[in-house]
């Protein structure tokens, strides 16, 4: 619904080394279909110190993706209705990226409850990153892949993994790391 479209990673670059910030704040996001129509709600790119936070996220495939966002925070954020991704700090995924250069590199999700759509794959996912913290997660309701999915994705340059505190979900799923 609200997005960026970054074309390759000259392009990110040059956001990234001239930094926007991007606040969402006290608002609904719902999209169309139960969860199947909308992609994502959410999608900010090449940023420092994003703020996405006091929100509610309903029917769409993702809810927040923030690709090479450093230093970013997504906190107290609820959800009904995302069929695969609530949060996703990550990398970026435009041509001309990889994992060493283009990570979310210090992230912090805190303060997120997901009302989880069966087969959901994560309720936070990310992928080559380092530096984040996950705390106070919760999943309720249905049952998701994965509480928590961190994949380094073989990213020589990511140093730590993700520090997990306090989370809580219902069902079978755990947190899961390659």
């Amino acid at each position: 619904v609200i997005g960026m479209d970054i074309t390759d990673q000259t392009m990110a670059m040059s956001l990234a080394n001239r930094p926007r910030r991007y606040v969402f704040h006290y608002g609904k996001m719902v999209g169309t279909k139960n969860g199947t129509g909308t992609g994502t709600l959410i999608d900010i790119s090449c940023s420092q110190f994003s703020v996405v936070e006091n929100m509610h996220m309903e029917n769409a495939k993702k809810g927040i993706r923030m690709r090479f966002c450093m230093f970013g925070e997504v906190r107290n954020i609820s959800s009904n209705d995302i069929s695969e991704i609530l949060v996703e700090p990550t990398r970026g995924d435009w041509p001309g990226s990889g994992n060493n250069l283009c990570s979310s590199n210090q992230f912090t999700v805190s303060n997120v409850r997901a009302f989880v759509k069966d087969g959901m794959t994560a309720i936070v996912y990310s992928k080559a990153c380092s530096g984040h913290k996950y705390q106070l997660v919760t999943g309720e309701g249905g049952y998701a892949q994965y509480g928590i999915y961190w994949d380094y994705n073989g990213a020589n340059e990511v140093k730590n993994g993700p520090e997990i505190n306090l989370c809580h979900w219902e069902g079978t799923v755990e947190s899961q790391f390659s």
